[in-house]
This record gives C-alpha cells, structure tokens and sequence, in this order.
C-alpha cells in the first residue's frame, strides 16, 4: 500500500512525466499542458494508480464555475479521500502544479457538480472523449519516463 507522502510524490513524479513525455502529439489536449486538459490528466492518472493500487478508491470529480455568462468545468481525483489535482497551476491563482490534500483549493470556484468511480467514467471517455489506442500510448510514454525517473 502507498502511503500519502509516497502518492503526493507520485502525483508530482506523474506530472512531470506527462511534461518531459511530450504527449500532446499523441493526445492532443496535452499540447497546452497544463491548461484545457484537466480531465484528460485526471483520468490518466486515475487509471494508472487504479494499475499500482488496485484497492485504492479513485474517483473523478467535476466541478463547475457557473459565475460567469458560460459554464466552466474542471476536473481533478480523490484517491482515498484526499484531492489530487495535477492541472492546478493553470490557473493565475495558483502556482502549485500538483496538490493533494483534503479539501480542494478552488471549492468555492468549482463547485462539484458530479463524481463518480474512475472505473465507470472511463467507460463514457472512451465512448465519447478519447480513443482507446492513443490514450495506450500517452500512459506507455508517460509510465517510460517514470521508470526511467526511478533509475536515478
């Protein structure tokens, strides 16, 4: 079992992995990362620690900013009741790039609206959201970077 120190450092591992991955060729929200692809990136890192904690509780959340003229989603993970969310610093706000506590930082901004297990959202994702084989192919170059992170 991965403790919380050892999953925020995981969360900050996995981002920086996306980074170096330069996955935005093969899933193309990425190519403005870390802005416009929260849900990607949740759901990318919900599905690789559901991989190395199977007995984990990963859900997505969805909150939306209803404060402006349209409606404006974000998403981010709890896993295990803590918040991760690896999108943060796309907001002027916010300089972390990764945050994993307990409450989300932006509640009071993005109120959840929706949340579900990531196992159940995936399967409307990769109905509607993404193809199958080019998500593949982020998580395999993102999980190489992070082998190769853990060699040094």
């Amino acid at each position: 079992m991965v403790n919380m120190r050892e999953l925020n450092q995981l969360a900050i591992n996995f981002r920086e992995a996306i980074r170096i991955a330069e996955i935005g060729d093969v899933l193309l929200p990425f190519k403005s990362f870390p802005k416009n692809c929260c849900e990607h990136c949740s759901v990318l890192f919900g599905y690789y620690l559901n991989l190395i904690m199977p007995g984990s509780t990963v859900e997505i959340i969805r909150g939306v900013d209803d404060s402006s003229y349209d409606l404006a989603y974000h998403f981010w993970l709890e896993v295990d009741g803590r918040i991760y969310d690896l999108t943060l610093d796309q907001f002027d706000e916010c300089s972390l790039p990764v945050y994993g506590g307990k409450v989300h930082p932006f509640q009071n901004v993005f109120v959840e609206d929706k949340r579900e297990y990531l196992h159940l959202y995936m399967l409307y994702y990769f109905d509607k959201a993404i193809d199958l084989p080019m998500f593949s192919r982020a998580l395999s170059s993102v999980t190489q970077v992070l082998k190769g992170n853990t060699r040094e």
